[in-house]
């Protein structure tokens, strides 16, 4: 954002040439931050880097993978030890052993590797904790037959874990642009509130040269000491309006200062019209290049691509690996293990062989209460999340149909407004010549100024309407690309 480089503070009475003018309201001297010109591009930059909603969710993204890397871990090596020994009694011994297991996402499979050491005397019951003098190494694998087998909590855990992170990313981004958007029509609401002052303080010029003629001509006796009186009023009118015209800008230019904030995040109000007045030219190479944006078609793979509609295609992702999860837990535990160990040292020659052990591990449960629970919530989860992204695809398309018709109905209405302005303007121009000439009155001249102050103000709306559409349907239009 180059152009906060050269902002200067100010106070807003000398930026404003509002404050402190004719009609003697007074407005209280806020101190902003003044710059040349606010672009569109640099209010989206600025959303994007300093948002507060945008800053919050990037703390989201940050929690998603620190569960990521939390699931992961389930498969971290697990390094168990003890030690005991028994320095007086019947038996005097000494044990220790130590074991290493490492989980492995391959069917579940679990490699353990461990070694022990038992020196002194055992009882014939514990003769099997006694080893060679060098200790016993030993190893196997455990592998899960049924339950936990083509999915077991870890990786499941995992699972879930990648499609939260997923989803939370494409919440990140909807969150871009939905602030963006906001961005946009707080920044063209502002526009407008600008532009809709200069018609106001253009009024006000008028009424106030007109007052000047009509005080000459009751000083030579060609006017009515009434129509002093009531163009005096008419100055009033304008003024009041002139008034109300800067509270909108006022307000439009705090409301933008929440999206456009300088390099420490603080908010940043605009202190003038700090934009190019060319914005509302709308020259109509312009208004065509975007209504033959409007006319593109987008694929089922374009509506896909919404951030919206993929965070809901994560999270049902995400449902179907706990729904997996939860049909395996119905399966039996069936578990068999392989065992190998080798004594070394001096002691026992049965204990120089090496010693292999296989089996079978069963555990079955008697009810499935448990289970059930679980499977049916993840189910309706995972209806509900279904039913959703139906929902978000319908919502795109429906917006992007309206902003089609908005488009093409604000592009239509500009036109008609840009020619009743222009004959609005002549017949204004007319009745301010017959009232010249004595042939009219200041009734009629001001129902003509009024009427065509009504039409410009009705065609900043337009342009404003138009220049927004066209906006934020570009920015939903670069959202389904990625």
């Amino acid at each position: 954002m180059s152009f906060l480089r050269y902002a200067l503070i100010w106070p807003a009475f000398f930026c404003c040439p509002c404050i402190g003018n004719a009609s003697g309201v007074a407005t209280d001297p806020v101190q902003v931050l003044y710059r040349d010109s606010i672009k569109l591009d640099d209010l989206l930059n600025s959303v994007e880097q300093h948002y507060p909603v945008i800053m919050a969710s990037l703390q989201d993204v940050q929690k998603a993978e620190s569960d990521l890397l939390m699931a992961r871990g389930g498969f971290d090596p697990v390094l168990k030890s003890s030690a005991q020994t028994t320095p007086s009694g019947e038996y005097s011994n000494r044990t220790f052993d130590t074991l290493l297991e490492q989980p492995t996402p391959f069917w579940g499979t679990r490699i353990v590797a461990g070694y022990r050491k038992g020196s002194g005397e055992f009882g014939p019951y514990d003769e099997k904790l006694k080893t060679n003098s060098a200790g016993e190494v030993r190893g196997g694998v455990e592998v899960p037959l049924l339950r936990g087998g083509v999915i077991d909590e870890r990786r499941a855990k995992i699972g879930v874990a990648e499609k939260s992170k997923i989803a939370v990313d494409y919440s990140l981004r909807m969150q871009k642009l939905d602030a963006s958007r906001q961005a946009v029509s707080r920044y063209f609401e502002w526009i407008a509130a600008h532009e809709k002052l200069q018609i106001a303080r253009d009024m006000l010029k008028l009424a106030r040269e007109r007052d000047e003629a009509t005080r000459k001509r009751v000083h030579r006796g060609d006017a009515a000491v009434i129509d002093q009186v009531d163009n005096e009023r008419s100055v009033l009118q304008r003024e009041t309006a002139v008034v109300a015209a800067m509270r909108s800008v006022n307000k439009a230019s705090l409301e933008l200062s929440i999206f456009l904030r300088d390099n420490a995040g603080a908010p940043i109000v605009p202190s003038g019209p700090a934009y190019d007045k060319k914005i509302l030219a709308l020259s109509n190479g312009e208004i065509q290049k975007g209504l033959d944006l409007t006319k593109v078609s987008f694929s089922d793979t374009d509506l896909t691509a919404y951030p919206e509609v993929r965070r809901s295609k994560a999270l049902l992702e995400q449902s179907e690996i706990e729904i997996q999860y939860a049909e395996n837990q119905f399966l039996p535990k069936v578990d068999a293990e392989v065992l190998v160990s080798q004594d070394y040292g001096d002691g026992s020659l049965k204990k120089e062989k090496m010693e292999y052990k296989v089996g079978v591990k069963v555990e079955l449960p008697l009810r499935m209460r448990s289970q059930n629970g679980r499977l049916n919530g993840v189910i309706a989860n995972r209806n509900k999340i279904d039913a959703q992204l139906g929902l978000a695809k319908d919502r795109l398309n429906i917006l992007l149909n309206d902003f089609r018709q908005s488009i093409d109905a604000s592009r239509q209405r500009t036109e008609l407004i840009q020619r009743e302005v222009q004959l609005s303007a002549k017949v204004e121009e007319a009745e301010r010549l017959r009232f010249r000439h004595g042939d009219s009155n200041l009734l009629m001249v001001n129902i003509r100024e009024q009427t065509t102050a009504d039409a410009e103000q009705r065609l900043v709306d337009a342009k404003i309407e138009l220049l927004r559409a066209l906006t934020e349907f570009e920015l939903i239009r670069k959202a389904m690309q990625g």
